[in-house]
C-alpha cells in the first residue's frame, strides 16, 4: 500500500467459468483491458491451448487483473451456504 492510503487495493480477482476464453472476451470488451502477454487468442483457426485453462486481462496500465480459470463443471452458487466451493477468488 502507498504511504499515504487508508484502504486495501484490489489488484487481481479470479473468476471459474466453464468457457474461459468466452468470458474473458465479454469482460475484455465491456471493461477494455487487454490480454497479458502470451494469452491473447490465436491467429487463424489455430487451438486455443491457453483458452481451456488459464487466461488473464489487465487493465492497460498493468492493474488491477481479472483471472479466469477454466472448470469441468460450474455448480449453481449455495451462498452464503459453503456447499459449493468458491467460485470467485
Amino acid at each position: 500500500m502507498d504511504s499515504g492510503q487508508s484502504f486495501p487495493v484490489l489488484d487481481q480477482v479470479v473468476l471459474d467459468t466453464t468457457d474461459a476464453r468466452a468470458l474473458a472476451e465479454f469482460y475484455r470488451r465491456l471493461l477494455g483491458f487487454i490480454y497479458r502477454a502470451g494469452d491473447e487468442p490465436p491467429a487463424g483457426a489455430g487451438p486455443d491451448e491457453r483458452g481451456h485453462d488459464w487466461l488473464v486481462l489487465h487493465h492497460p496500465s498493468g492493474s488491477p487483473r481479472i483471472a479466469f480459470q477454466q472448470v469441468t463443471a460450474l455448480p449453481r452458487s449455495t451462498w452464503p451456504g459453503d456447499a459449493v466451493p468458491q467460485q470467485l477468488h
